[in-house]
Order: structure tokens, then C-alpha cells, then sequence
């Protein structure tokens, strides 16, 4: 009974910490097989495809193409996809340059705890690219990657802090 209940309960562990535990890491298989996942819906298989595509590894560079596993990736709610989108749409690769459509791409993410994306929308709102001017908004955004250990916000919220530019919004 004690076993049963030990095997029951570290089931219960695996699925609470979430479906990562069984997820199938794509990076080890040929381009075929990651685009089949893909085209069968597979989220890691599409964000994979979308990587490869936008680094041309083994397969040929084309960035249009990431984006598009990307959003398919972003549609299933990966915060990764996501990021990943809002990079593009800040770069122009695949799309044309968008800073309001980056933006918005790092504030969904955001809103999933993606750091890097707290830490671009920081920015943005730093500088007013995509979203009004706000240091108040950078302040809090910064805020959120640094209370997430991510060391480069926490050098953008302590320079912030330094200037009082969390204090005035110009």
C-alpha cells in the first residue's frame, strides 16, 4: 500500500511541476523529424523549427518562416514563442520593423514571466519605442526581471534608481 501510494503521489510531483517533464527535446533530431512534430502540433517542435529556421541551423536561414512556428508556438501560449516574436518584430527579421507589435509581443510573455521580455519592454518604455515614454513603466518592468535575478535588470533598475528617473516621467 505504501509503495502505491509513494508511486501516486510522485506522479501527482510530475504532472504539478507541469508537462516539462515529459517533453521531447527536438534539438537532438533531424530537421524532418522536427518538422513533423511541428506540422502535428507540437509546441517544442514548432519553437525548435522556428529556431532553426531563424539561425539557419541545418537547414536554410529564412526568417519569415520562423516567424511563422513561432506564432503557431506563440498560439499554443509559449512565453519563449513569444519573446522570440517581439525580437523579431524589434529587428525586422521576417517582418517588417514593428516596435508597437514588439512590444506587445514582450508584454504578452511578460505577462507569462519571461524576464528577457520584462527586461526589452523596460526599455521600450524607457525610450518610448512602441509605447509612451513612461520611467515609471520601465521602473516597474526592470522591477520584475530583477526580482527574477536577471543581473543586466538589475543594473538597468539601479541606474534607473541612481538618476531618480522612477520618480519623473518626461
Amino acid at each position: 500500500m505504501r509503495k502505491t501510494l509513494l508511486a501516486v503521489s510522485l506522479c501527482g510531483l510530475c504532472f504539478s511541476a507541469g508537462s516539462l517533464a515529459f517533453v521531447k527535446d527536438w534539438s537532438t533530431h533531424s530537421v524532418k523529424k522536427v518538422e513533423q512534430g511541428a506540422k502535428q502540433g507540437d509546441l517544442f517542435a514548432q519553437l525548435e523549427l522556428g529556431d532553426r529556421y531563424a539561425s539557419g541551423n541545418g537547414i536554410k536561414e529564412d526568417d519569415a518562416k520562423a516567424v511563422e512556428w513561432y506564432y503557431k508556438a506563440a498560439k499554443q501560449g509559449s512565453e519563449s514563442a513569444m519573446y522570440k516574436l517581439g525580437m523579431m518584430y524589434d529587428n525586422g527579421h521576417g517582418v517588417n520593423y514593428d516596435a508597437k507589435e514588439a512590444a506587445a509581443w514582450f508584454e504578452k510573455a511578460s505577462q507569462k514571466g519571461s524576464v528577457k521580455a520584462q527586461y526589452y519592454l523596460a526599455g521600450m518604455y524607457k525610450w518610448g519605442r512602441g509605447v509612451p515614454k513612461s520611467n515609471s513603466k520601465a521602473v516597474e518592468y526592470y522591477r520584475l526581471a530583477a526580482e527574477r535575478n536577471f543581473d543586466v535588470a538589475q543594473n538597468s533598475l539601479g541606474v534607473m534608481y541612481a538618476k531618480r528617473a522612477w520618480s519623473r516621467d518626461r
